[in-house]
């Protein structure tokens, strides 16, 4: 909503936002006074690896070096931002364990089984 202004993409339809996503390198959620969004669970979903604060459900959802980085510093999701960047090879390997943590935890498997 609104991104053009900050030199975004501008709105996206529904339907090409997965695909969209699973193309980025990361998904950065600085938001810490809520409990765990749903734009987190979907971008872990498509295999996107995710830096955020480790405030509330944040901090279990996300395994550091294995799905992302959750952090309270700002300084350090910087680095690791960079670092993302910087070597695709990480991002990649934070993908699958983004994909594959989302899938045990949020996947219908798990609520079949529950």
């Amino acid at each position: 909503m609104g991104s053009r202004a900050i030199r975004g993409l501008g709105e996206l339809p529904l339907a090409h936002l997965p695909g969209r996503m699973a193309q980025c390198w990361f998904f950065s959620n600085p938001i810490g006074y809520t409990s765990l969004g749903l734009s987190i669970c979907e971008a872990m979903m498509a295999g996107v690896p995710i830096l955020g604060l480790a405030t509330t459900e944040m901090a279990t959802a996300v395994e550091n070096g294995v799905s992302g980085y959750a952090d309270t510093r700002e300084a350090v999701l910087h680095d690791q931002m960079r670092r993302l960047i910087a070597d695709p090879a990480v991002a990649r390997a934070l993908s699958d364990g983004a994909a594959r943590i989302a899938r045990a935890r949020f996947g219908i498997d798990r609520f079949v089984a529950d």
